[in-house]
């Protein structure tokens, strides 16, 4: 009806400890059942685990030691052909 094909949520962190938050939010089962659904989750998670993306579109953020650099919050529209634009 909208139009969205696709939501996503982009962290800074690695695909295991996305795919953990993914659990315990409900958007995955078990990791045996996730791989017999027919269909995929209704949000999809992205890693960034070295920020190279949010470095790029000038998201990120050096929390300092022991944190190092994580991404500032932001929402983006993309459409079909790659064009975006962001708030945050």
């Amino acid at each position: 009806e909208l139009g969205v094909t696709t939501i996503a949520v982009l962290t800074t962190n690695d695909k295991f400890v996305n795919e953990e938050w993914a659990r315990k939010t409900g958007l995955i089962d078990d990791e045996d059942d996730s791989k017999k659904k027919s269909s995929p989750p209704p949000v999809t998670i992205l890693a960034d685990g070295d920020s190279d993306f949010v470095k790029m579109v000038g998201l990120a953020e050096d929390m300092g030691f022991g944190i190092g650099i994580r991404s500032k919050r932001f929402a983006m529209i993309v459409d079909s052909e790659g064009n975006g634009s962001s708030q945050h």
